[in-house]
């Protein structure tokens, strides 16, 4: 069988999803313990989950918790870090260690892991006010750094992980707000061979290749009429709570929506 995993964020169970009947399993086990330790004006369950082999590792939003989840036996593991931080966001394990983005009050810091030595560090990354409020959304690893993409509009960060210097990213210069009524907000980013894909709110599709230094980028053409029945669309499903039912499953539904369909 194969499965999909959802971790929503303020949602009190993990969803294991049987592509092929659609049916859904409700995985609560690890909710009452991670309840037992939220810290107070901290907000979300998991914010990010990262599968490597039989394991899938989850960052704790509310709480200073990095969760083991061992797929096969269903089993978890949990991990208290000794520092100073009220909850995780996005992380990468990059085979000897991980880093992981602070959550809950300020995302200022970025943590540097290594549960086979058992050291652990903090990387101070925002400078300002303003940029300390913003979550980081993902962290890609390229080898010898690390870049993070931001949830909203301030810069895109990078690590040299060796000395563990902070810069600017280069990418910076490449996102701009061209549509008045979105941001440049990061939607989405994934990591396909030496390729960086990721979708941004002023409706490009950019594409970075780190290994020769290019970039690229695709417009997706969408009309403000398109714009809005896709807004209205996608609000609706939200509002009524039917993307996700007990009953039924209509995420399919949603991904089949006509906007999806389009040729770029």
């Amino acid at each position: 069988d194969k499965f999909i995993y959802l971790l929503g964020c303020s949602y009190p169970a993990i969803i294991r999803l049987n592509m092929d009947s659609l049916e859904m399993e409700y995985i609560e086990e690890c909710i009452s313990y991670i309840e037992k330790r939220i810290e107070e004006n901290t907000e979300g369950y998991f914010i990010c989950g990262k599968v490597y082999d039989d394991i899938a590792w989850i960052s704790c939003g509310c709480s200073n918790l990095m969760i083991k989840f061992h797929l096969t036996k269903q089993s978890f593991e949990y991990y208290t870090l000794p520092v100073n931080i009220f909850g995780f966001g996005a992380f990468i394990y990059d085979g000897t260690s991980f880093w992981i983005s602070e959550w809950g009050k300020g995302f200022e810091k970025i943590m540097y892991w290594n549960p086979q030595k058992d050291e652990i560090d903090s990387i101070h990354v925002f400078d300002n006010e303003k940029d300390r409020w913003c979550p980081i959304h993902s962290i890609v690893d390229i080898g010898d750094r690390i870049i993070l993409f931001p949830m909203v509009n301030i810069p895109i960060y990078e690590i040299e992980k060796k000395e563990k210097s902070v810069s600017l990213s280069n990418l910076n210069n490449t996102t701009k707000n061209i549509v008045e009524y979105v941001n440049r907000t990061i939607l989405a980013t994934v990591k396909i061979e030496t390729f960086i894909r990721y979708i941004s709110g002023d409706f490009y599709w950019h594409e970075y290749d780190f290994k020769r230094n290019t970039y690229i980028r695709y417009e997706v053409k969408l009309s403000k009429n398109e714009y809005y029945v896709f807004q209205q669309y996608t609000k609706k499903l939200i509002e009524s709570h039917e993307i996700l039912d007990e009953s039924k499953l209509l995420l399919p539904n949603y991904l089949e929506y006509d906007f999806f369909k389009r040729e770029l």
